[in-house]
């Protein structure tokens, strides 16, 4: 993605995404009402963001989650199209050209054409059009190259000959849309002065600020029912605080806009974990991955690896080469390629101190996703780095390992370029955060999800260690082991997010001056990509039923 891509959306995304959320298409007339009686091109943008609402919402209807957003498109292109592309900015083209199917559609409503996709839709976008003497309306949607978990909307008004569109990418709610999110946040686990946040972080359970030695800082939007705070004696700020507002803005740096809001009961327990974990494992048992004696033969619909073994499996990813490599006891499997899904898998048995393959090279079919019975261990203590190229999803139904630091040769480059030559187990200074986010959104291709049904752990403290991944652990938490023994191991920096279910600790701290005692302090940084939904991997953890808004603009 370019640089100033968002930029259309700055303003109107947060607003836009909260209403939509709320929409549902059999509605359409309680958002229509709202249109005020404005002159010329401020009034067709007001009708035309309406239309659209209602196209999201119905796209909202056939979200499925993992599954993606099941629409039947037609082989059709609306005369109006080269119109709205050329109204585009260069960076929306190049975009468009890239990533979106131009020739199929599948129409909401067309005024013009009489084509509706539901009767009440098309009473209600017809007695709408009359009454504000619309002279053509009309709502599309529009499939992503490659992929059912992104859906292009666009709506389309006309009145005294003048034109108007609104689009917008709407996908299923991804779970990783948060920087960090917890349902509880343990025992006495803090966030200290070391702590960098940068990007949207919601935690269902109350969190604990240290302010020793200075502020811990959060860049984006805070989302929690209240705080405790460390002031010899722990005390608690929810909104029935008197002056919370002041309070809790002394507690931490806000870089966010709004900075924080204080959720309700009813939104802590919204999301069941044990039901998410469950589902994801049917949904990928049932659509994603094949067993090894099928998948070998796969070379039609990209489908993932399942390993079922009684023992645990070890997982390395070499980017130079593009491949694999999974270890279970005597057999190794390896699938490598140059550009997913085409892939060769082998079959490899030990020898002695040496690998024999014993089945392949199959061509095959593959979407990126590991799926292990047993535990998964990422790489072992033989290098300190692994780095992976691609669109990848290990999951295990246990507790996935951490041995090496896990990053890609892009950000690798970027990092020794800025940081010098020990730059992978140096920390990434605050100052370097934002420059770096601007060149992953720009240059970077790869992405990984890193999900287990338990626990993640980091089982090896690196010196600054560093993940570029998306963690989710479903029924346990990402956690570091002996975090409270040795020395201290500098930041623990994630580019990517965090999602579990409850807070695992990575270190520990002096209450009374906030150093690192033990263990790591947070660096977590949200990646751009996840919300703009661009080299989202199969697999990627999804809600049924929810969507979200990544983008929201009007040319005319």
């Amino acid at each position: 993605m370019k640089k100033g891509f968002m930029l259309p959306t700055t303003l109107l995304i947060l607003l836009f995404s909260v209403i939509v959320l709320s929409v549902i298409y059999n509605t359409v007339s309680n958002h229509m009402t709202n249109v005020q009686r404005v002159s010329s091109y401020k009034e067709l943008e007001l009708h035309v963001s309406n239309a659209l609402q209602i196209g999201i919402g119905y796209v909202r209807t056939a979200s499925s989650g993992l599954l993606g957003i099941n629409l039947t498109t037609t082989s059709y292109t609306p005369i109006w199209w080269d119109e709205f592309r050329t109204k585009l900015d260069q960076n929306w083209r190049d975009y468009v050209d890239q990533w979106i199917y131009n020739d199929k559609s599948f129409c909401v409503f067309d005024k013009s054409r009489g084509i509706h996709s539901n009767q009440i839709l098309r009473d209600e976008f017809e007695s709408y059009s009359a009454e504000y003497n619309l002279s053509d309306v009309a709502v599309y949607v529009f499939p992503f190259r490659n992929t059912k978990m992104r859906m292009f909307v666009v709506a389309r008004v006309v009145k005294d000959n003048k034109s108007v569109y609104s689009y917008a990418v709407v996908m299923p709610e991804l779970l990783n849309k948060y920087v960090y999110f917890s349902h509880d946040e343990g025992e006495n686990i803090w966030f200290t002065s070391r702590t960098r946040i940068y990007g949207p972080f919601r935690s269902n359970s109350m969190i604990r600020i240290n302010n020793a030695g200075g502020k811990p800082y959060f860049q984006d939007t805070v989302e929690v029912p209240g705080f405790i705070r460390h002031t010899g004696n722990p005390r608690e700020i929810t909104a029935n605080t008197p002056n919370y507002d002041q309070i809790i803005r002394s507690l931490a740096d806000f870089g966010g806009n709004p900075a924080y809001r204080l959720i309700s009961d009813a939104e802590r327990n919204e999301l069941d974990f044990t039901a998410i974990k469950d589902e994801y494992k049917q949904l990928l048992n049932n659509h994603f991955v094949l067993e090894i004696n099928q998948f070998k033969n796969n070379s039609t619909n990209p489908m993932g690896l399942k390993i079922t073994s009684s023992s645990n499996l070890y997982l390395s990813v070499d980017a130079n080469t593009s491949k694999i490599k999974i270890v279970i006891g005597n057999t190794k499997y390896e699938i490598s390629w140059t550009q997913l899904p085409d892939a060769i898998v082998e079959i490899f048995a030990k020898q002695g101190s040496n690998w024999r393959r014993t089945e392949g090279p199959y061509s095959v079919k593959f979407n990126g996703i590991i799926y292990s019975t047993e535990n998964i261990n990422l790489g072992d203590t033989s290098t300190e780095n692994m780095s992976y190229s691609g669109n990848l999803t290990l999951f295990s139904e246990k507790d996935i390992n951490i041995y090496r630091r896990i990053i890609t040769p892009t950000i690798q480059q970027w990092l020794i370029q800025n940081l010098g030559p020990n730059a992978l187990s140096t920390a990434v200074p605050d100052n370097k955060i934002q420059e770096l986010l601007s060149y992953v959104e720009q240059n970077e291709t790869s992405s990984l999800n890193i999900v287990a049904g338990n626990n993640v752990v980091i089982k090896r403290k690196l010196n600054n260690m560093k993940i570029v991944a998306s963690i989710y652990a479903f029924d346990g938490q990402f956690t570091v082991e002996n975090y409270n023994q040795g020395s201290p191991k500098g930041q623990l920096f994630v580019l990517g997010s965090i999602m579990q279910k409850t807070r695992g600790p990575v270190g520990t701290f002096n209450p009374n001056t906030g150093q690192t005692r033990t263990g790591y302090y947070h660096g977590y940084v949200h990646d751009p990509r996840i919300l703009s939904g661009n080299y989202t991997p199969a697999g990627t953890p999804s809600r049924s039923s929810r969507i979200s808004v990544s983008v929201f603009g009007i040319v005319r």
